[in-house]
């Protein structure tokens, strides 16, 4: 598996991740479960920190082609 395909996968999953966190925090916010909202907004950083772990990637990786 080529670097390239890694990091897709891991924006993804990155993604996926970050959006979930935001649905489970914003579906709680009236209930308000704290323990919830704090799993919500762990996913949520665990997802921008690979978001932008990819784009740092990225960058480097057009960096080395040229």
């Amino acid at each position: 598996m080529n670097k390239k395909t890694l990091n897709t996968i891991c924006f993804i999953v990155s993604v996926v991740l970050f959006v979930w966190g935001f649905i489970i925090t914003a579906a709680n916010m009236r209930t308000s479960f704290l323990s919830i909202i704090i799993v919500g907004v762990t996913y949520m950083v665990i997802g921008a920190a690979g978001f932008l772990y990819v784009l740092t990637l990225f960058n480097k990786n057009n960096q080395d082609d040229e």
